[in-house]
């Protein structure tokens, strides 16, 4: 999942975070820690412009042996500079743990991975937002960088259309008539 600083939202299929939504009913989030913190500045001046943040996020999970769900997020943070697109003044990997307690027993293994990649997508990415965002904010300072802020995460749903359907009067009227007499 890609995300960019001028972007507001983050949109998903509506199906996508209704499945989210039926696990994030059970659990309970635990602990969240970081797992790995690697910056790089290819910055040579404290007077750099403002920046653009670029976000990629690939969440994985697992079921832990006490039954928790653990959601593994690496995020890579490359901060650009505005006036120039192709200038990376640094790079931030980081990853994240989130440890959720289950208040229901892990779902069939035949749903499981429908239903805890959704979460793992949606509802962990956004847990683990606050922590991404005081991370890069103080991060950037250290590096000697503009402190760029990370937008305020939302979560939307992709509209869909209503669907298209074309049909005469003359084979609408047919279609029901044969319902009627079969």
């Amino acid at each position: 999942m890609r995300i960019l600083s001028g972007e507001k939202t983050s949109t998903f299929d509506g199906d996508q975070i209704a499945t989210a939504s039926q696990v994030a009913r059970f659990v309970v989030l635990d602990d969240i820690r970081a797992l790995s913190l690697m910056a790089r500045t290819n910055s040579v001046s404290s007077k750099d412009g403002p920046l653009n943040i670029l976000v990629d996020v690939a969440p994985t999970y697992s079921i832990g042996s006490d039954g928790a769900l653990i959601a593994t997020l690496p995020f890579k943070v490359l901060l650009v500079d505005s006036a120039f697109p192709d200038a990376i003044r640094a790079t931030v990997d980081v990853e994240y743990q989130l440890r959720y307690h289950m208040t229901v027993p892990a779902p069939p293994e035949e749903h499981r991975d429908r239903l805890l990649s959704a979460f793992s997508q949606i509802n962990s990415v956004f847990n683990a937002w606050p922590f991404l965002r005081e991370t890069i904010h103080s991060l950037s300072g250290r590096l000697g960088l503009q402190t760029p802020v990370l937008p305020v995460l939302r979560i939307s749903a992709t509209p869909k259309a209503p669907p298209h359907i074309e049909a005469s009067p003359h084979d609408a009227n047919q279609d029901l008539a044969a319902q009627a007499n079969p």
